[in-house]
């Protein structure tokens, strides 16, 4: 059984054998970063040894994780780089660990499709003292699915081109985002619009609890509104070819089987809630979400800032 709409204090990969398979639509996560922190939790990933005992820790949460996302599920993973202090850690003093790219080529092999590898640039970026190297001002996070054909509603996420193309362009794969501000004792929060935006177009708004198929939208329509300037200063609104016309907007969500069964809330998954911001998120745009946190000061201060008292089932199990 999958539970929803909770956080469970715990290590990750022994929650996630619990689940059921199949039964999450998407994750979104900022897994702990090798050598970076230290949240003084017993059975904490991310300051293994090595940086390749980092990936196999990381990487059998994501064989349990390949096995409890649905087929047509995604999962996007926020990943930083550190710098090597000896050759013990695996690669030589002062180099990068190539931390992602370690984990991006184990998780090819364990099965996944390596669909983007966005870059999360950082304009506030905390300036470093070193002299002989550039600040690093970016993350990556790595788009991950299990087969060639999954959910994925472009149309959620299109932004207004300038050149006045009535679609809406694909916003690309570089996310300007300033690092999180949020008060509390989780400093290592990543902000709403890093979240937004992938659950957006991999989520799905409802599923269908026969099949477990997603609702798809309906081809988007253009709106010609005439030859007159329209009133308001609407950036969905683009003259072309002579008329006033609205970009595509995005068309209704409708079921996309025949089981004519109620439909659900798509489930988000974070195996490494923190300070819960998935679930803020989630919760702002009519998901269901699921958290793992295995320090349970971080799941009290989750909760508070949800807005909710601490649940039972938000236990140690």
């Amino acid at each position: 059984m999958t539970p929803r709409n909770t956080i469970l204090v715990g290590d990750a990969l022994h929650h996630l054998r619990r689940f059921a398979s199949d039964s999450v639509d998407s994750c979104i996560t900022s897994v702990p970063f090798y050598l970076m922190r230290d949240y003084s939790t017993p059975g904490q990933i991310g300051l293994e040894e090595t940086v390749e005992a980092w990936v196999d820790r990381l990487a059998a949460v994501m064989v349990e994780l390949r096995r409890v996302l649905a087929d047509h599920g995604s999962v996007w993973l926020d990943l930083g780089d550190s710098y090597s202090r000896h050759a013990r850690f695996g690669a030589p003093a002062k180099s990068l660990l190539l931390a992602p790219e370690r984990l991006a080529i184990r998780l090819v092999r364990e099965g996944y499709l390596v669909r983007n590898k966005v870059v999360w640039w950082k304009p506030n970026a905390m300036p470093d003292a070193v002299t002989d190297r550039l600040t690093n001002t970016y993350d990556v996070v790595l788009h991950l699915v299990k087969q060639p054909r999954y959910f994925y509603d472009l149309d959620a996420i299109r932004v207004p081109e300038p050149s006045g193309d009535l679609v809406g362009k694909n916003p690309g794969d570089v996310l300007r985002l300033p690092a999180a501000n949020f008060r509390g004792a989780h400093f290592a929060t990543f902000p709403p619009g890093l979240v937004e935006r992938p659950l957006l177009a991999t989520c799905p708004l409802r599923v269908c609890t026969s099949c477990n198929t997603p609702w798809q939208r309906e081809s988007g329509r253009i709106v010609t509104i005439g030859k007159r300037v329209p009133p308001g200063n609407d950036p969905r609104v683009r003259r072309y070819r002579g008329s006033w016309r609205t970009l595509r907007q995005p068309g209704e969500l409708r079921p996309n089987c025949a089981c004519d069964a109620p439909a659900r809330p798509g489930l988000v998954l974070d195996p490494f809630i923190g300070s819960g911001t998935v679930a803020a998120v989630a919760e702002q745009h009519g998901r269901d979400w699921l958290g793992i946190e295995i320090n349970p000061d971080y799941v009290a201060l989750a909760f508070e800032r949800l807005g909710r008292a601490r649940p039972e089932q938000a236990v140690a199990a």
